[in-house]
């Protein structure tokens, strides 16, 4: 079982923060789309019963070669209530999300 300190420790550089309506977002270094055979994403509550979301990329036989590792982490979803999804919303490099209004009116 993943546990988020651990996650927390590794001291991933994030590339760029955004900010959705329930999340914060942290997004890290991709690897290339080649290496890439597929993603997944895993949800992990913390002690404190926050849910977080970690989606991964799992590499296929050449990714595995040349990055040594089998799964790479790409973004990590914090709840915005948390006090580290705050801290990251103010001091992370910053992303302006676009949000498309959606009407509700009918073609007759």
């Amino acid at each position: 079982m993943i546990s988020i300190s651990y996650l927390f420790e590794q001291e991933m550089k994030a590339e760029k923060v955004v900010v959705t309506k329930n999340y914060v977002v942290e997004d890290f270094k991709n690897p290339p789309k080649e290496y890439i055979e597929k993603y997944r994403r895993k949800e992990i509550i913390d002690n404190e019963g926050k849910r977080h979301l970690a989606t991964f990329a799992i590499l296929n036989k050449k990714g595995r070669k040349a990055k040594g590792v089998k799964t790479v982490m790409t973004s990590m979803w914090h709840p915005k209530d948390e006090e580290k999804a705050k801290k990251l919303a103010e001091e992370g490099p910053k992303v302006k999300v676009k949000t498309k209004k959606i009407s509700s009116e009918e073609e007759m």
